[in-house]
């Protein structure tokens, strides 16, 4: 007897990863003019601050005879090799050599697209974007939020598409999470070009009292958002995946609040507010390492109740793929 299962691509499968952004470090962690290596897909990219305080992202090796350039320095915004002085512009172009020769007009690293938002670093899988990471706290600016951004010590040993199907695989929330819905939720989900929607309300462990009101996002393969009440009161969480070696996720998350009256006492309460969301966060990713720890994720005999689960696995297997950096990073 063999078994029936319908398999999605692996990150890396024919060397191709899914065109969606991916987190690569905090924000904290790219200091003025000082470079950050990143392992990255399969390969290795290099990260810094323009003169601006942009953040840049570009393939992690010297074009002339791949030295690692996180070993570099910057110089007047630029990245400068640190075998024979190559000096990259920020667009990549190389625009000196340091013994005098002309550059050649080919000599280039690849950029990737970068954006910041919440205290986290994303780069695209691609030369242009095909979506883009909106601001999630639409009910407050920016300079009203509190916020607070970790890496997760936590290394999880499938895709992130893996850990994303968790949203749409919703039946896991009661068996996994202890969470208790009263209303048929499988309607609420909307699938778009490149992410889903859903709003959830649920409880907490039975007898604990506390109410969540999830309206939450999957963006790509890898992005998970949510602004919502806890108790009734607002806050954002963000949870974003990269992948530092294929088949592998490591995760990076921000919690946002509303500052309050600029008080001293409501930022306080604000402050214990992250810390009781960090509390309940981290209690799900412990709860949701443990089954992914040694899973072979394999979709095979699905039933009724996993409508919404099918639907995503055929997105992840539409959705598109490409590695226009392959020579470049590795």
């Amino acid at each position: 007897m063999q078994r029936k299962f319908n398999p999605v691509p692996a990150e890396g499968d024919n060397n191709l990863f899914t065109q969606s952004w991916f987190a690569v470090a905090l924000s904290e962690e790219i200091q003025s003019g000082k470079i950050l290596g990143r392992k990255f897909l399969d390969g290795k990219i290099i990260l810094l601050r323009d003169e601006q305080g942009h953040v840049q992202a570009f393939s992690g090796y010297c074009v002339h005879l791949g030295t690692d350039l996180s070993n570099g320095e910057v110089v007047s915004g630029n990245v400068r090799c640190p075998l024979h002085h190559w000096v990259y512009d920020t667009q990549g172009q190389c625009v000196a050599t340091g013994c005098g020769d002309k550059a050649p007009p080919t000599a280039k690293l690849f950029q990737f697209p970068t954006t910041e938002r919440y205290g986290i670093i994303w780069v695209f899988n691609g030369e242009t974007p095909l979506w883009e990471i909106e601001n999630f706290s639409k009910a407050y600016r920016d300079e009203e939020l509190i916020v607070r951004a970790r890496k997760d010590k936590r290394t999880y040993p499938v895709d992130p598409w893996v850990i994303r199907s968790n949203t749409p695989d919703w039946q896991h929330l009661a068996f996994v999470h202890h969470m208790k819905m009263d209303v048929d939720i499988r309607d609420r989900f909307q699938f778009e070009p490149y992410g889903l929607r859903v709003q959830i309300p649920v409880g907490l462990e039975e007898g604990s009292g506390q109410q969540l009101e999830y309206n939450i996002r999957v963006s790509g393969t890898s992005l998970w958002t949510t602004a919502g009440r806890l108790s009734g009161k607002w806050h954002l969480q963000v949870s974003a995946l990269g992948i530092e070696v294929p088949g592998t996720s490591t995760h990076y998350y921000s919690h946002a609040v509303h500052r309050g009256d600029g008080s001293d006492a409501a930022e306080r309460q604000a402050r214990e507010l992250i810390d009781e969301l960090e509390f309940l966060f981290e209690k799900v990713l412990d709860e949701d390492l443990a089954v992914m720890t040694g899973m072979h994720y394999r979709p095979g005999l699905l039933t009724a109740s996993d409508g919404v689960l099918a639907t995503y696995l055929d997105y992840v297997r539409r959705f598109p793929r490409a590695h226009p950096s392959r020579e470049f990073i590795r």
